[in-house]
């Protein structure tokens, strides 16, 4: 299924399966990947009035890794790589796999009971993620960005330390979140007879994971070190390089 060609006569089911982020391109135009799989992405598409060339155009593009994309030096352009590739993304992933997460526990979690605590630990993961996000976006990125422009902004936190600190001590609450979610799951393994539904929510949460950690690493190894450094160099604590 893997080399599965993108074809408008391929049947949408077959297309979830073989191609990452399908389910998203589907949903967003209100395809049916679930019970209404079996048709050819042509018929799908015809259904719901939407060009089959847009959609086969999308589904190409959503072929294309994340961790392709190059990270800008210096802190404004990491901050905008953060935002574009990580944050949009995940906002996006959050609320389409909570609703997914809701709709397959509510249809198969009688017969798969972890499905239901899945579900929970989705909506855990979203409430700590979207404020996390929020407070870097409104308190931390703007500063550093008049920081690297070499303005001096007014810091109502003291330090860039202080807002680092609370950083990292959520994205570790982030990571043990997405270690539940992996273990309850066991590691987004699915069953012989997983439903698009079920395949789409488990492969989501697999993606997820994988761009939070991209994430994560990013923040906490490039630009979290390089938010210090620059700051104490503006302070005249340490000699520019």
């Amino acid at each position: 299924m893997k080399d599965l060609p993108l074809h408008a006569d391929t049947t949408v089911s077959d297309l979830t399966r073989s191609i990452p982020g399908a389910a998203r391109v589907f949903e967003r135009h209100g395809i049916d990947f679930c019970c209404g799989g079996k048709r050819a992405l042509r018929e799908a598409c015809s259904a719901v009035g939407v060009p089959v060339e847009e959609v086969v155009r999308e589904l190409g593009e959503s072929r294309s890794d994340p961790a392709d994309v190059p990270v800008p030096e210096g802190l404004t352009g990491l901050i905008g790589h953060v935002l574009a590739t990580h944050h949009a993304f995940e906002r996006e992933e959050l609320v389409r796999l909570c609703a997914l997460s809701e709709k397959v526990a509510r249809v198969h979690g009688g017969r798969r009971p972890e499905l239901c605590e899945v579900a929970a630990l989705c909506d855990e993961l979203r409430e700590d993620l979207e404020p996390h996000m929020l407070k870097e976006e409104q308190v931390l990125f703007p500063y550093l960005i008049e920081l690297d422009a070499g303005r001096a902004p007014g810091a109502r936190f003291g330090s860039v330390a202080n807002p680092i600190r609370m950083m990292s001590r959520e994205h570790d609450r982030v990571g043990e979140l997405l270690r539940k979610l992996s273990a309850v799951s066991g590691g987004y393994a699915l069953p012989a007879d997983a439903c698009n539904s079920y395949r789409a929510l488990y492969e989501g949460l697999a993606g997820l994971q994988a761009d939070i950690h991209r994430h994560v690493q990013l923040e906490n190894d490039r630009l979290f070190p390089q938010a210090l450094a620059l700051e104490a160099v503006r302070a005249g604590r340490t000699p520019a390089h």
